[in-house]
């Protein structure tokens, strides 16, 4: 037929099959027999009255189903077309660029007319740009994602989310560093379960019973801090066991394998790492009592499974206070003690006293000699006249304090005996916390003398002993030359 104006383009248009339905004037929801993606794209009559979409209906379970806001009565009439193009341009087809009015006013659009971007247009305003990889505002700092009213549910980012202002429960924070004052799981009264705030992070701020777990590659609790006791950390287990008779702090577990701690220092000087044990008689940190003789000031004890516990030691080390201690005066001593066979605790064996006195439970002091061990085993006869030469002293050390704190002290010379011996000394160092390093060494760390402190393997009971044999090869050698006196008379 002829007609004026642009010509009509038709789109497609198919009558749906409903008629599985059922009109009893109660249901509401009816079966499309396919899926239609907008109320817009169906025309529905309802007794030949044509319906508005999204007023008389709408559509349910992802656009196989309509329903109305009105039941259908009993033996309605109800057609319903689908309708897959309009009239001024199929939906399906190419705009090439041509801008989409959405609205009424025709203000509010979409159109594609720069290569690879759409546009979206509200209120006469560009506001939206999508590209391949980005969906960005038009203006910066314009468009709202959400309103304070209505919220998007959850948000997923795999990625880095930068923004100027973070609102943590209604408190506005510029930056991190700035104030994060806690993150709460909101799933019970427990608040601020981590806080991160200028100078600290703080987890568990309120002091409630909460666990600090973190987890390895193949271990659930590769680092363990249990909320409900004090202090206690477990590396390799959720809860660690009694060892020794003692309750562990800290405790490390290792399946499998030799565990190993290590304290490591890299510097360029000669400090090392250092394993400090501290006592004290107050209760409260930054306080301070002195402890008294006899305190066990850190042990360091041995224990194994004995089949039915870990609780029996066999060895341990220990040092306790030996004297009256005062003001940087802390006398002690050491002990080293293991359990023999058939007990259950350790028995001290060896002690160094704080005068550096070393004692032992009995004399039964040996060294490895097992014939099965040596070779080139030949007859030793030491030369009498070289023995003569050792010479035992009495002497006052120029730093008491660092030795036994006793004038005339008896023992030797270390330079005397390795000019007659030097198989009865050795050289060590002195280490410079020692009031003795400022003898041997200049304030540059050179030797004073060119050698480093020397050390003799004779101690004073060997000078009694030297003392009273030379005296008595003195006695023997008068002896013997009055006899020849007395044979050649």
């Amino acid at each position: 037929m002829a007609y004026i104006g642009k010509s009509i383009e038709s789109g497609t248009f198919s009558v749906l099959d409903t008629s599985g339905n059922t009109y009893n004037g109660s249901n509401v929801t009816f079966s499309l027999g396919t899926q239609v993606g907008s109320p817009a794209q169906l025309l529905v009559s309802h007794d030949g009255v044509i319906q508005k979409p999204g007023t008389d209906y709408s559509l349910a379970t992802g656009g196989t189903q309509i329903t109305f806001s009105t039941a259908p009565a009993s033996g309605a009439s109800i057609f319903i077309v689908e309708i897959s193009g309009a009239v001024g341009g199929p939906l399906d087809s190419d705009l090439n660029g041509t801008e989409l009015i959405l609205d009424a006013d025709a203000d509010t659009s979409i159109t594609a007319d720069t290569d690879d971007q759409i546009d979206i247009k509200v209120a006469g305003t560009d506001q939206i740009t999508i590209k391949d990889g980005a969906v960005s505002p038009v203006t910066d700092n314009d468009v709202d994602l959400g309103t304070s009213s209505l919220e998007f549910k959850d948000g997923y980012f795999d990625g880095t989310l930068h923004c100027d202002v973070l609102d943590l429960a209604g408190t506005e924070h510029t930056s991190i560093s700035a104030g994060l004052t806690g993150i709460d799981d909101q799933s019970s009264s427990n608040d601020d379960q981590i806080t991160i705030a200028d100078g600290e992070v703080c987890i568990n701020e309120d002091s409630d019973d909460l666990d600090f777990r973190v987890e390895s590659n193949s271990n659930t609790h590769a680092f363990f801090l249990d909320g409900q006791h004090n202090s206690r950390i477990t590396c390799g287990a959720s809860a660690g066991e009694s060892a020794g008779g003692y309750t562990s702090v800290f405790t490390v577990i290792q399946l499998d394998d030799n565990p190993a701690m290590s304290i490591q220092a890299k510097k360029n000087n000669d400090g090392g790492p250092s394993f400090v044990f501290v006592k004290s008689r107050n209760t409260s940190v930054g306080s301070f009592t002195s402890v008294q003789s006899g305190d066990v000031l850190g042990a360091v004890r041995w224990a194994a499974d004995d089949g039915g516990d870990t609780e029996t030691q066999a060895g341990v080390i220990d040092v306790r206070v030996d004297g009256t201690p005062g003001s940087n005066d802390m006398p002690g001593r050491m002990g080293l003690a293991v359990a023999p066979d058939g007990a259950n605790s350790p028995t001290e064996r060896f002690r160094i006293s704080q005068n550096g006195d070393l004692t032992a439970s009995d004399t039964s002091i040996g060294s490895l000699s097992d014939q099965r061990l040596k070779d080139n085993i030949k007859d030793y006869t030491y030369d009498l006249e070289t023995f003569k030469k050792y010479k035992p002293r009495t002497f006052d050390w120029k730093n008491p304090v660092e030795h036994s704190g006793r004038a005339d002290n008896r023992g030797f010379i270390a330079q005397e005996i390795k000019a007659v011996d030097d198989y009865w000394t050795y050289e060590y160092e002195i280490n410079k916390e020692n009031a003795d390093y400022s003898i041997i060494y200049n304030d540059d760390g050179s030797l004073k003398d060119g050698q480093r402190a020397i050390a003799s393997k004779l101690d004073k009971t060997d000078a009694m002993y030297i003392s009273v044999i030379q005296q008595l090869l003195t006695k023997i050698e008068t002896l013997e030359t009055k006899v020849k006196a007395l044979e050649d008379a």
